[in-house]
């Protein structure tokens, strides 16, 4: 990390960084169709930019919210 001292505790965590990486990686690869372009894109920010605004929460149900959205669950 760049700084440690300007990081919040949660852009430590190893779902953050590798959320943070894949949305780096898909930017980088230089997808040439469009509209596999585009839908790369906008999933990986997605994924990561949910974990950013939910993960400071302090409120167990604010961060529940978020991370039921982020992991897949069972339905029986």
């Amino acid at each position: 990390m760049p700084n440690d001292n300007y990081v919040l505790s949660f852009q430590r965590l190893d779902v953050y960084i590798a959320a943070k990486e894949i949305a780096r990686l898909v930017h980088e690869a230089r997808i040439t169709h469009a509209e596999l372009r585009d839908q790369a894109e906008r999933a990986s920010v997605s994924c990561f930019l949910q974990l950013a605004e939910g993960l400071p929460n302090d409120g167990s149900g604010m961060r529940k919210k978020y991370l039921r959205q982020l992991i897949p669950h069972e339905t029986t």
